[in-house]
């Protein structure tokens, strides 16, 4: 079985005119989503698939990554997402709070309905997207994934050691195109 995803964003995110380390969750909730999915054509607020919450800058920062099995908009921006990004935003007061929608789209661009249905492809982009957004930010704010994708060795690939790799490591690195390592 073959799944689609359709990229949307990256879309900024309200914050309260008084306190930019706080999310505006009643604009959010109020406009924006209508706003995105009108910009979309498609209702990207129940949509299925992933999710990357960022802090904008000539260099974007991944800071978080999920899935949504349910839709976004019931997922995104739940209490403790909302908690975990605000304390980024304190953090790294630079920046706008963005989030980028990485959706399951059908082969001729619709939405995939929400479905009690094997999520597995969903979970694998999920963990492929954690792996890939720790090569950028190792402080991504995942907690349970990460441990996972940190605990795997894998010598020109995944969490090198310090030290000069070895030609087999360099070679497999090159081999898989790896040229940034998570470590």
């Amino acid at each position: 079985m073959k799944l689609n995803f359709g990229v949307f964003g990256p879309y900024t995110i309200p914050t309260l005119p008084h306190d930019i380390d706080e999310i505006d969750k009643k604009e959010l909730n109020s406009t924006h989503w209508a706003q995105w999915d009108a910009e979309a054509g498609l209702a990207l607020s129940t949509a299925l698939g992933c999710y990357i919450l960022s802090i904008s800058g000539k260099h974007p920062v991944p800071w978080y990554v999920g899935k949504t099995e349910a839709g976004f908009k019931k997922e995104c921006f739940n209490p403790k997402n909302l908690r975990a990004f605000e304390g980024v935003l304190r953090k790294n007061g630079k920046g706008n709070p963005q989030i980028t929608l990485i959706v399951n789209v059908t082969p001729g661009g619709k939405l995939v309905k929400p479905s009690k249905n094997d999520h597995s492809q969903i979970d694998f982009l999920e963990n492929y997207l954690i792996a890939t957004c720790l090569r950028k930010n190792p402080d991504l704010c995942n907690s349970a994934k990460t441990r996972f994708v940190r605990g795997v060795y894998v010598p020109g690939l995944l969490n090198p050691k310090r030290g000069k790799p070895s030609d087999s490591a360099k070679s497999l690195a090159k081999l898989v195109g790896s040229d940034l390592l998570i470590g």
